[in-house]
């Protein structure tokens, strides 16, 4: 059997920990949110606290893009709101824009 020292037996109770638990949050929460899977590499040796940070940062750059998604998608929205508050330009009723009046589309067949 090989030996290991105490040290790496104590990492590798860790990691097995934290995957246990993730796996349990993750039965738990199935539709929400994404995760991070950890590919095995001895090279990065982070502790508890750095990879605590580590998550924070990425959970405030998850958010900044979420918010920012929202926001276009509610800016186009409003936008289409406008267009229709004011009414077609061409004959002045208000149930259509330009773009999809009858009158416009009478010239284009006489052209």
């Amino acid at each position: 059997m090989d030996e290991i020292s105490l040290d790496e037996l104590i990492r590798n109770l860790q990691t097995y920990e934290l995957r246990k638990n993730s796996q349990m949050t993750e039965e738990i929460k199935k539709d929400r949110g994404l995760a991070l899977k950890a590919i095995g590499s001895d090279d990065l040796d982070l502790n508890e606290e750095e990879m605590a940070l580590v998550t924070r940062k990425f959970k405030k750059i998850l958010k900044k893009v979420r918010k920012s998604i929202k926001k276009e998608s509610t800016s186009k929205a409003s936008n289409s709101d406008q267009d229709q508050a004011f009414g077609c330009f061409k004959c002045g009723k208000h149930d259509h824009i330009v773009k999809y009046c009858p009158m416009q589309k009478e010239e284009q067949v006489l052209e």
